[in-house]
C-alpha cells in the first residue's frame, strides 16, 4: 500500500500518450482510495511511492483500475481513467520498448488495422499519425501509403493527413488514385492536399462560385475595404454568408456595424440569433468572435448573449468573457451592476480595465501608457495589444519598431500583433527579415502573418525551407500553413 499526495491543479497541458509513456519510469494499473494508491499492476519500470498526482476533472480522487504513470522522482505524469485509453495504453507501452523508428512504426501500424474496438484505434491512429509526424527516416514514409493502401476510411483520412503535413512528392500516386475513393471526405482532402501541397499534379477543377463573402476576402487580401461597404449590406439577406464572416472577418465586421448606424436595427436582427448560438458553444474561436461584434452592437439586446458568456468558467474562455464583460460595463446600469456582480470583485477598478478603456478613447496621449503594460504580462498585455490597435496610428507604428529586439518575445509578439493589425501589406517586409535575423520579431508568429498577407515570390524562400527530411523542422508547421495559405490566394 503506497500513500499519495493529491496536488489540485486548475488544469493540466495535454501530452500524446506516446511521449508520457516515454518519460514515464512507472507505469502501472491503480487503485486509488481517499489518498492511498495500490498497484494491481505493473506494466513498466518498479513499483515507486507516487509523490503528486495530477487532481482535476479528469481524475477522481477515489478510482479503481485507472493507469497512472510515474516519473523516476515518483512526479505523476499522467492519468488514464477512461477504459479505451488504458486498453490503448497496453497495446502502446511495448511498441515505445523498441529500438528502432521503423521497428516501432511497423508494428503501431500493424496494432491499428488488427483493432477492431472504434474508441481505441481512434486514439491509436491519432498516436500513429503524431509519431509519422515526428519521424527523421524518409526511407518510412512507404509505411504511411502503406496504411492508406490497407486501411479503411479513417485510416485514409489520417494517411492523407500525415502526407499532406510532410509534403514529400511521392505521396503524389496515392493522393491521385484517393481522388476516385467511394468516401466523400477521402476523396475531398486528398484534392486539398494536391492543392495546397503539390500544385500542378492534380486534375484542373471549376473554382467555387465566387459569393459575396468569398468577394469580400479578396478585397480585403488586395487592401481595398471601401469596395467592400456595399457587399457589407447584400451579405445581411444571406445568414450563410455572415455567419462565416462572423467567423473568420471579425475585425472587418467591427468597422463595417459602426460604418452603418441607419442600419443598426436590421444588423441586429440578423445577427443576433447567430451570436448568441455561438457565444453558447463550446468553442473558444466562435466565443471570442462572439463577444467582439456584440460589443460592436453596443445594444441592450446583447445582454443575454454577452451574460451566456460571462459564465464559463473555463480558463480557455478567459479572453471571450473579458470581452463581454467591457461591453456590458460599456451599456450602463443596470447591465452594468449585473455584470460587476457576477465578476470578482474591483473586476472594473483593474489596471486592464483602464487600459481598455484607454483604446476606447482612442487617444494618442495613452500610446506611452499602453507600449509600459506590453511588459506586464496576460491579461494587461494583450488588453494593450487590443488597445494598440484600436488607435492605429503612426504614432503606434513607431512605438512597436524596437519592441521587436525586445529580449521578451511575448512582447516582440504583441508588438507583431499591433502591427499587423495595422500596417496590413506594409508589414510584409518586416515578416521577411524575421525569417533571416535572430532575435528579431519572432518566427512562428511571422509565418502565421505570412500566411495571411503572403505573396507568390516568398514561395521561393519558405517551400525550400519547409524541406520535411532536411529543412526547419522546428517551424514545419507554420511553414506547411503559410505555403498552402499563398497557394490558396493565387487559384
Amino acid at each position: 500500500m503506497l500513500f499519495l499526495a493529491v496536488f489540485i491543479l486548475a488544469s493540466k497541458a495535454y501530452i500524446p500518450m506516446g511521449a508520457a509513456i516515454e518519460q514515464a519510469a512507472t507505469i502501472g494499473i491503480v487503485d486509488i482510495a481517499d489518498g492511498k494508491t495500490t498497484f494491481r499492476e505493473l506494466l513498466k519500470g518498479v513499483e515507486r511511492e507516487p509523490v503528486a498526482v495530477l487532481y482535476d476533472r479528469h481524475f477522481p480522487r477515489n478510482a479503481t483500475g485507472v493507469a497512472l504513470l510515474l516519473a523516476a522522482d515518483g512526479r505523476a505524469i499522467e492519468v488514464y481513467t477512461a477504459a479505451p485509453s488504458i486498453e490503448a495504453l497496453r497495446k502502446l507501452v511495448p511498441v515505445y520498448a523498441l529500438r528502432g523508428e521503423r521497428a516501432r512504426l511497423v508494428v503501431q501500424r500493424d496494432l491499428l488495422l488488427r483493432t477492431k474496438t472504434p474508441e481505441v484505434a481512434k486514439l491509436l491512429r491519432e498516436q500513429l499519425a503524431a509519431d509519422f509526424k515526428a519521424m527523421r527516416e524518409p526511407a518510412n514514409l512507404p509505411l504511411v501509403l502503406e496504411l492508406f493502401e490497407r486501411g479503411g476510411e479513417l485510416d485514409q483520412r489520417a494517411a492523407i493527413d500525415v502526407l499532406a503535413f510532410i509534403g514529400d512528392a511521392r505521396a503524389v500516386p496515392v493522393l491521385l488514385r484517393a481522388l476516385k475513393s467511394p468516401h466523400k471526405w477521402v476523396a475531398i482532402e486528398a484534392q486539398s492536399a494536391l492543392d495546397s501541397h503539390f500544385p500542378g499534379n492534380a486534375p484542373p477543377r471549376k473554382p467555387a462560385p465566387l459569393n459575396d463573402y468569398r468577394r469580400v476576402v479578396q478585397l480585403l487580401e488586395r487592401g481595398d475595404e471601401a469596395a467592400t461597404r456595399p457587399l457589407f449590406l447584400r451579405m445581411l439577406d444571406d445568414r450563410e454568408q455572415f455567419e462565416a464572416a462572423i467567423h473568420f472577418l471579425p475585425e472587418w465586421l467591427e468597422r463595417m456595424i459602426a460604418a452603418h448606424p441607419k442600419e443598426a436595427a436590421h444588423i441586429r436582427e440578423v445577427m443576433l440569433p447567430i451570436l448568441d448560438r455561438l457565444a453558447r458553444s463550446d468553442n473558444y474561436l466562435w466565443k471570442e468572435a462572439a463577444a467582439r461584434t456584440l460589443r460592436e452592437l453596443r445594444h441592450p439586446s446583447t445582454a443575454p448573449a454577452l451574460f451566456a458568456l460571462l459564465e464559463s468558467r473555463d480558463p480557455l474562455f478567459d479572453r471571450s468573457k473579458r470581452i463581454a464583460a467591457y461591453a456590458l460595463y460599456d451599456l450602463g446600469d443596470p447591465l452594468r451592476a449585473a455584470a460587476i456582480a457576477k465578476l470578482p470583485a474591483g473586476a472594473f477598478e483593474a489596471q486592464e480595465w483602464k487600459l481598455y478603456r484607454l483604446g476606447e478613447m482612442r487617444d494618442p496621449r495613452a500610446i506611452p501608457t499602453l507600449v509600459r503594460a506590453l511588459r506586464n504580462g496576460y491579461p494587461q498585455q494583450q488588453t494593450s495589444t487590443e488597445a494598440l490597435v484600436r488607435i492605429g496610428n503612426t504614432n503606434v507604428e513607431a512605438a512597436m519598431q524596437p519592441l521587436l529586439r525586445d529580449p521578451s518575445v511575448d512582447v516582440r509578439r504583441a508588438a507583431m500583433e499591433v502591427l499587423f493589425h495595422v500596417q496590413r501589406k506594409r508589414f510584409l517586409p518586416t515578416l521577411r527579415r524575421m525569417l533571416v535575423e535572430p532575435g528579431f520579431g519572432d518566427v512562428q508568429d511571422a509565418l502565421v502573418y505570412l500566411a495571411h498577407l503572403g505573396e507568390a515570390s516568398d514561395l521561393k524562400v519558405l517551400v525550400p525551407r519547409s524541406d520535411f527530411w532536411t529543412g526547419d523542422r522546428e517551424h514545419h508547421y507554420w511553414l506547411m500553413t503559410a505555403i498552402a495559405e499563398i497557394r490558396r490566394r493565387q487559384r
